[in-house]
């Protein structure tokens, strides 16, 4: 294994709380001293990657809600289930955005080329 940062990859420590973690659990995040290890609850609170997720969510959340709900909206049909279904709307592109970051910040770790340079064996957990 490469040796990113002596601190939090030696020690399976995130950098952020200093929680011990398992492998399983530590995702690759991008900070202030660089690229750092954090445990799942650090990544999830990560400021710009909540950030992007919820500008993606703004956006993408928006286009859809008036292309799905617009009629309604503009032409004063509302009903009760546009309580739901907004929401809705936006919280999904925030989701797939978080857990996309969030997959692909561990992945990064498991992932990378082996010592050697070669490539890793895909892992089977």
């Amino acid at each position: 294994m490469r040796v990113v940062s002596v601190h939090s990859v030696q020690t399976r420590t995130c950098a952020h709380c200093a929680a011990l973690t398992a492998d399983r659990r530590v995702f690759r995040m991008k900070d202030a001293r660089g690229l750092v290890l954090n445990c799942l609850g650090c990544a999830v609170r990560d400021g710009r990657l909540l950030r992007r997720a919820a500008l993606t969510a703004l956006v993408v959340g928006t286009i859809l809600t008036l292309i799905n709900q617009g009629p309604a909206i503009f032409g004063g049909d509302i009903h009760d289930s546009l309580a739901w279904k907004i929401p809705l709307t936006y919280s999904v592109p925030f989701l797939v955005v978080t857990f996309g970051a969030l997959a692909n910040a561990a992945e990064r770790l498991r992932g990378g080329p082996q010592e050697d340079g070669s490539p890793r064996p895909p892992s089977r957990d």
